[in-house]
């Protein structure tokens, strides 16, 4: 458990090193604070005791949903003050985080 911990806290460290660099992009900034935002999410279900397995389940049963709101999202954008394709952007930080760690629950571990 301890390692997957610390593969998660290297994916935010990363991950705020990346919003930093983009922090000025309106295109950028919104994705990787929104995935930033879903790693340390994940990383406190873990810390209050859901299990890898449980969080995977999760995870996998929630992915399609939000890929599939996603997608509809970039052809028919909900209207926002912030950004014709901010709710698109939300998502996509979103589906990224959670692809990453479902690769990381998904890897053998000793």
């Amino acid at each position: 458990m301890e390692e997957l911990y610390r593969e998660i806290e290297e994916k935010i460290a990363l991950s705020r090193e990346e919003y930093e660099e983009y922090k000025s992009d309106v295109q950028r900034s919104v994705t990787v604070a929104k995935k930033l935002e879903a790693f340390e999410h994940i990383l406190s279900l873990l810390k209050k005791g859901q299990s890898p397995e449980a969080l995977l389940a999760d995870l996998k049963e929630e992915l399609p949903g939000m890929e599939e709101e996603r997608d509809r999202e970039a052809i028919y954008p909900s209207f926002d003050w912030y950004d014709e394709h901010y709710h698109y952007k939300i998502l996509e930080g979103w589906c990224i985080a959670y692809k990453e760690v479902i690769k990381l629950l998904e890897k053998e571990r000793p």
